[in-house]
């Protein structure tokens, strides 16, 4: 029981899961842009949840450059921030500040990288 314990207080400090986080970083990008926030452009772009949630689940896949390092805490703090993120950080900003510290400063996508 005392082991149990650790573990979970240890996994509640760290961060989450890289693939958790991306199924509830588009959970949580999708509900903002297209019910909390959604303007003529964006419901053309996203007509609905559905099409949103297929678009950025294949978005957040893709490949990252070597540069990429996934911080879960980074992304731990994303995802807290994003309850509270304005309309203007999810279409100005692409999120709440911390989500920019995710993957590091110098991530680089690889498909950037490639058409350079």
């Amino acid at each position: 029981m005392r082991n149990l314990l650790l573990v979970t207080v240890l996994v509640g400090c760290g961060g989450i899961d890289e693939e958790d986080f991306l199924d509830q970083y588009v959970d949580a990008y999708c509900t903002a842009v297209v019910e909390d926030c959604a303007d003529e452009a964006t419901l053309v772009l996203f007509p609905d949840l559905g099409t949103c949630e297929t678009m950025m689940n294949a978005l957040v896949g893709a490949e990252r450059g070597d540069s990429c390092v996934y911080d879960p805490k980074a992304a731990k703090d994303c995802l807290a921030d994003s309850e509270t993120a304005s309309c203007d950080a999810w279409f100005n900003e692409a999120g709440p500040p911390a989500c920019s510290q995710i993957y590091g400063a110098d991530c680089v996508a690889a498909t950037e990288t490639l058409s350079e």
